[in-house]
């Protein structure tokens, strides 16, 4: 019997990899159809092949690979479907952002080649896996695709392991985890931070979680704010890491200008951390009403709402329990049931 082929070769770093690393032990282990999944390592039901994205080595393997294996569908989990392939594919789309914030991708060649690849990648598949109706609307509104071929399944929570209870004497940061680009907005949070008091930013220092071409440049605006004492750039960090500073974290600052979903806001509301959102589509959506929100481009909006939840102990309180209730929402067990739904109804129009 012929099998899905699912693409998971992409690390669990990455959102692609978050995305990968939750859905396919779900639908290796509980699905009800045949799958291979390709993968960098060898594994049970796994085909050993490298990621090279954006190369032409990358599109050659691939499609060698499929032709080998002809499956019945192909599950890209990111826009770059293989153009030599030409048999039956469905393909996630995260979010439009190199269309949005073309100043966010790092290579010039990526992105001027983003536009053909993802219209590509829309035009070719049978249905368009998206993780909100945000990406949908952005989708339909660059006429990308019919709507009748988009499908909305909601992510689950990133995969990082329960941490230990903090010590009562551990920092109690205000968290910031992604990507350091543009459109992630870090430089509002940095401008806001520094609008807090001396004695707020001693007792909650800022971490940043992350990194990418915005590093040094924010790490020159702690400066300039006065607020680099205060302020850690953690870089990238191992997942045990991760999971300890969601625990310990205060408040989670997700203040994005574009998003698709939001991982941080779902861990931080499972881990029973407030959230504080930028008032955009999709993480209104993702955090469903059980956070704070303030204009992106509000950095005064932003500091505002640090010190209430800072000060205000019942506001803490009540946020916590609408964030857990929320994130109780999300589960890629659900994720994967509605997967092979999808899987399933492109199969009835191949």
């Amino acid at each position: 019997m012929m099998s899905i082929v699912v693409d998971a070769r992409y690390r669990s770093e990455t959102g692609v990899g978050r995305y990968i690393s939750g859905l396919c032990p779900e639908l290796e282990e509980h699905g009800r159809l045949q799958y291979t999944f390709l993968r960098h390592d060898r594994a049970r039901t796994s085909l050993r092949l490298p990621t090279r994205p954006l190369t032409v080595a990358d599109q050659l393997g691939l499609a060698l690979a499929l032709r080998r294996l002809r499956p019945r569908l192909f599950h890209s989990p990111h826009f770059l479907v293989p153009v030599l392939w030409r048999g039956p594919v469905v393909v996630s789309i995260h979010d439009l952002i190199p269309l949005e914030y073309p100043e966010s991708v790092g290579s010039v060649a990526a992105r001027h080649l983003y536009p053909a690849l993802v219209g590509h990648a829309c035009a070719r598949s049978l249905r368009i896996l998206v993780p909100s109706n945000a990406t949908r609307e952005a989708i339909l509104q660059h006429g990308l695709a019919r709507s009748d071929r988009i499908v909305v399944i909601p992510y689950g929570p990133p995969l990082l392991a329960q941490s230990d209870p903090v010590e009562p004497d551990v920092a109690k940061p205000i968290l910031y985890v992604g990507d350091l680009k543009p459109h992630k907005n870090v430089l509002t949070l940095l401008r806001a931070y520094s609008g807090l008091s001396a004695r707020v930013r001693e007792e909650a220092p800022l971490f940043i979680v992350g990194d990418g071409p915005e590093r040094d440049l924010l790490g020159q605006a702690s400066d300039s704010f006065g607020v680099a004492s205060h302020v850690r750039f953690l870089g990238h960090v191992s997942d045990g890491c991760l999971s300890t500073l969601y625990t310990a974290a205060r408040i989670v600052v997700v203040p994005s200008l574009a998003e698709g979903f939001g991982f941080p806001a779902v861990e931080a509301m499972a881990r029973g951390v407030p959230v504080v959102i930028s008032d955009i589509a999709a993480l209104r959506e993702t955090t469903g009403g059980a956070s704070l929100t303030f204009d992106p481009r509000d950095s005064e909006a932003l500091g505002q709402r640090l010190i209430r939840l800072i000060e205000d102990d019942d506001l803490r309180t009540e946020l916590v329990t609408r964030g857990r209730k929320r994130a109780g929402a999300f589960s890629w067990q659900l994720t994967a049931r509605l997967t092979e739904a999808a899987y399933e109804s492109a199969l009835s129009d191949a």
